[in-house]
């Protein structure tokens, strides 16, 4: 009976300081949970924003190093039917969708535009920016021409190049001319690739984009794709040879600043990539200036992240 006598219950104090001590361990442990998935949201979102960056610029760079091949032709500068801004194109060679000269200009095999949306500072594009029409504010745009690397069989209605050791010739009509029919076959690649407002799936959300050569019943034409979203600035610069042919480049220069004697051996360019989505631990992007572009600062939520890339040309003339 004495021993029962010391024995008691759990009393209401005891409870309300389980209660807070339980209460105070629980929502640490939801601190810690929030603040590890906001970690790893942010974590994520900037990997993909880096990830939409170097995809972006993988392209354009894989682009720029086959630029100006020209299947066995010694160069696309002695193709037949090469074309030139302001010449009359061939009938046999017109191109539906944009400036017929953005696929025929094979003798240039790289060309761009300073802060516009045009083929070079004297030649429209002839075609609206895709998708609604808006192209990005003092972008540049860039216009690459090639042979496609792998040989085909003669097609009609796809602008194809047929060439020898000697010469090469355009044609559309899915016979080879004369003279390079026994040649090889190589479809023409051209595409210009430039900065919209929009994207396909959000209006006022950046991409980047390009006018795309293909062919089909129609006959060739452009059409437009977008490559990459988030992309809301392009800007190139050309590294060209001087007179003393040296084939390493002297200097670099915007589009449409090239010399006579110029010979451009490497392109340089610059993205900047916007982030899909706001992070609301992010303040602000701060000031940034590349080539003849500045940025100011921003204050939105946005990340943003610059790619800069330098490529050789291992495809054009050497002097």
């Amino acid at each position: 009976m004495s021993a029962r006598g010391h024995c008691r219950g759990v009393g209401l104090v005891e409870w309300l300081v389980a209660l807070a001590l339980g209460a105070f361990v629980a929502v640490a442990a939801l601190s810690v949970y929030a603040n590890a998935a906001a970690g790893t949201r942010t974590s994520l979102a900037v990997q993909q924003l880096h990830e939409n960056a170097r995809s972006a610029a993988d392209l354009l760079e894989r682009e720029l190093r086959v630029a100006g091949y020209a299947g066995l032709a010694p160069e696309l500068a002695t193709v037949d039917g090469a074309t030139p801004p302001g010449a009359a194109v061939p009938i046999p060679l017109r191109v539906a969708g944009c400036t017929p000269v953005a696929a025929l200009d094979v003798s240039r095999a790289v060309t761009g535009a300073d802060g516009r949306y045009a083929l070079d500072a004297a030649t429209p594009l002839g075609c609206a920016p895709s998708p609604h029409g808006r192209a990005r504010s003092e972008a540049d745009t860039l216009t690459v021409r090639r042979a496609r690397l792998e040989p085909g069989a003669p097609e009609r209605g796809r602008l194809q190049l047929a060439t020898t050791r000697a010469q090469g010739a355009l044609f559309a009509d899915g016979v080879a001319p004369a003279g390079v029919a026994d040649g090889e076959v190589h479809d023409l690649e051209a595409a210009v690739y430039y900065v919209a407002e929009d994207s396909t799936g959000a209006r006022g959300f950046p991409s980047l984009r390009r006018k795309r050569l293909v062919g089909g019943p129609a006959g060739p034409r452009f059409e437009d794709e977008e490559l990459a979203v988030g992309v809301e600035d392009l800007q190139v610069e050309f590294g060209v040879d001087g007179e003393d042919a040296d084939e390493t480049p002297e200097r670099y220069v915007v589009p449409g600043a090239e010399g006579p004697a110029d010979v451009t051996r490497t392109v340089r360019f610059w993205l900047r990539v916007r982030a899909e989505t706001p992070d609301a631990s992010w303040r602000g992007t701060p000031a940034q200036q590349y080539s003849n572009r500045r940025f100011a600062a921003t204050t939105d939520t946005y990340r943003r992240v610059v790619v800069e890339r330098t490529v050789f040309l291992r495809n054009l003339r050497r002097q």
